[in-house]
């Protein structure tokens, strides 16, 4: 919910009258959600939920950013540890453009897909999404 929350206000994105999830009636982040459903850039966890009150995953993350900024597919696999995820195209996509370089410095070759993400992950995200650091 927090993310939805970051992502609609850092995206100014406008208000949605659909109710995408039952499991976020009279929350705090409802109207939040709903925008970022609308705008096609969140997802939920499980057949009409969004789990608000989970935790995002590093690699669900990488999701949302390739739905918000439309990165592209590619070919090259950047990660050793990412083969099982469900996002693992997503999570290539940002590490060829330079939004993630991994969770292992200096190597980075592992992206830690199902670590829970860290505001301060998510704002280095966005930043580098953005072009506002390295």
């Amino acid at each position: 919910g927090e993310i939805a929350a970051f992502v609609r206000r850092l995206l100014d994105l406008a208000p949605s009258a659909t109710d995408w999830f039952t499991d976020d009636d009279g929350t705090t982040f409802e109207n939040d959600i709903n925008a970022v459903m609308s705008a096609g850039i969140g997802f939920g966890c499980a057949e009409g939920e969004y789990c608000s009150s989970a935790p995002l995953r590093r690699d669900e993350m990488a999701q949302m950013l390739v739905n918000a900024f439309g990165y592209p597919d590619v070919e090259t696999d950047f990660f050793i540890d990412d083969e099982s995820s469900l996002y693992a195209p997503a999570i290539n996509a940002l590490a060829a453009v330079g939004v993630t370089r991994g969770c292992d410095p200096p190597n980075n070759t592992s992206f830690c897909p199902d670590r829970t993400l860290s505001r301060a992950e998510m704002a280095t995200f966005f930043a580098r999404a953005l072009g506002l650091g390295s």
